[in-house]
């Protein structure tokens, strides 16, 4: 809040949307905390044994949004400033619900005296990094996509990078849900020592993910033209032409990203983040970034639309490596040992 002209330069704003990234900042800086607790509280909700909780409670957030939108937007005519306030009373909402179910005594989960246990918390830091990493990512992309476009396309390419992320958040919230909702059970197992079932669930979210990748590039792919048209006013014939052009080009990512996201989450499960962390890493920063600053360098502004099909693809090799070096062979090793033990009875 000290420091928010820093903010803005850091992030890009030009003359023409400093004043309103600004006036959004100024406000959802404020509601951060909310957006946290929200968060957080909703994946000790799950965990707790609510997860029907944490759906309400996200719906609510999101239908209150929606509303709020259109009543400080469109009614009110309070412009972003209004898109801002939206967001953070919707956010703080779904944070008084999260909170509110811990003081009810059906919650296992509550609030109490503790004692700080540093091996803990290092634990829970080396295994949480990764998903840390990964929900960063986004914003890390967009901040970098943001910043090679304006100086290569300039505005007209922010707006439909703009058209984009919107898209791709949906499709990486998806793979993210998939990932965050079958690590739990692959937990759960891997602490039994139950290979079979962590196979089981493993190939379950491979499974949901492929039908999903193939959807989600489908859809982009075919109703590109009405997903611009959303967001673009229908005079911009041009414009509109691009974007589509862009999303159909970036939208073969949403074939590989789901396959990334899934195994990251696995090697987090079974107390492997080092694992988890070289695919986060990758995905979201140091591959890339090299791989943009090349395909920009070597195709134009197609490179860019064009750079994370490609980094994905380097990642998911790596991630397919380390998983038959480090898992497989893991799994069939115990798969043998348990055989010789029958015989031997």
């Amino acid at each position: 809040m000290l420091n928010i002209d820093a903010l803005v330069n850091f992030l890009g704003a030009t003359d023409a949307t400093r004043e309103y990234v600004k006036e959004y900042l100024t406000i959802i800086l404020f509601f951060s905390c909310f957006q946290m607790l929200s968060y957080y509280m909703e994946v000790l909700v799950k965990a707790d044994g609510y997860p029907k909780l944490a759906t309400i409670g996200a719906c609510t957030a999101a239908c209150c949004n929606i509303v709020l939108d259109y009543i400080f937007v469109i009614k009110l005519g309070f412009g972003i400033k209004g898109a801002a306030y939206a967001t953070g009373i919707a956010q703080m909402l779904s944070a008084t619900l999260f909170f509110i179910h811990f003081l009810r005594k059906k919650s296992i989960l509550g609030f109490c005296k503790f004692r700080i246990s540093l091996s803990t918390i290092k634990r829970t830091l080396c295994i949480g990094f990764p998903d840390f990493i990964a929900e960063i990512s986004t914003g890390i992309t967009i901040f970098m996509f943001n910043k090679v476009i304006l100086l290569t396309i300039g505005d007209i390419g922010v707006v439909t990078y703009t058209v984009i992320s919107y898209a791709s958040n949906m499709v990486l919230n998806t793979m993210l849900a998939v990932s965050q909702g079958v690590q739990p059970l692959i937990s759960f197992n891997f602490g039994k020592k139950d290979n079979n079932a962590i196979f089981i669930y493993f190939k379950l979210a491979l499974k949901v993910v492929t039908v999903f990748s193939i959807l989600s590039y489908g859809i982009c792919t075919v109703f590109s033209n009405t997903i611009c048209r959303v967001f673009i006013n229908s005079n911009e014939v041009n414009l509109i032409n691009y974007s589509i052009k862009s999303l159909r080009i970036y939208a073969l990512s949403y074939l590989i990203v789901g396959y990334n996201v899934v195994l990251a989450g696995f090697y987090s499960s079974v107390e492997k983040p080092k694992f988890a962390l070289v695919i986060s890493l990758g995905r979201g920063l140091i591959v890339i970034s090299i791989v943009l600053v090349f395909m920009t360098n070597l195709f134009g502004d197609t490179g860019i639309w064009l750079s994370p099909f490609i980094s994905e693809i380097l990642v998911l090799i790596v991630s397919i490596g380390i998983f038959i070096k480090q898992f497989l062979c893991y799994f069939n090793n115990k798969k043998i040992s348990n055989k010789i033990k029958i015989i031997q009875q």
